[in-house]
């Protein structure tokens, strides 16, 4: 501590998360409805997940684009990083935007609710402004792909 004594710190390690937004030649952009315990209610996030010890962002990405969305993608792009929760957490969050490239069938985990919405890029910031996601690692994401496309 800042007075030399010594206190316990307990926090959550992890081995790190992704988020991925994946954009549709056609300019929509698919993300996740998913039903989260905690909140006892449905949430609008883009998808993402924990990162497996060795796992590159790139290849959980597409883990978890599959996954949850059943969504092949290719031509991965970091768009930057974060910590969701300072204090509590060492996690780091990668966001990486991707073009989708195949639609195939979901590959949910049994204790998994998802459903796949699927929003035209220009329509992120209204859902944003009506506070219709109110994720906040989705919210930091929206900010990182704001970087990218100025006109959002």
């Amino acid at each position: 501590m800042p007075n030399g004594q010594e206190g316990n710190y307990y926090y959550c390690d992890t081995q790190g998360s992704v988020l991925v937004i994946p954009l549709w030649p056609d300019g929509r952009i698919s993300l996740c409805k998913q039903y989260r315990y905690l909140m006892k209610s449905w949430v609008v996030e883009f998808c993402g997940g924990a990162m497996s010890e060795g796992e590159t962002p790139e290849t959980a990405a597409a883990r978890e684009l599959r996954e949850e969305l059943g969504i092949i993608a290719v031509d991965f792009e970091l768009l930057g990083k974060f910590n969701p929760f300072k204090g509590v957490t060492n996690e780091v969050c990668w966001v990486l935007l991707c073009k989708a490239d195949k639609d195939l069938e979901q590959k949910l985990e049994q204790s998994e609710e998802i459903q796949r919405i699927d929003v035209d890029r220009n329509d992120l910031v209204s859902i944003f402004s009506k506070n219709e996601l109110h994720d906040g690692m989705s919210l930091a994401a929206i900010e990182l792909l704001r970087n990218k496309f100025c006109d959002l």
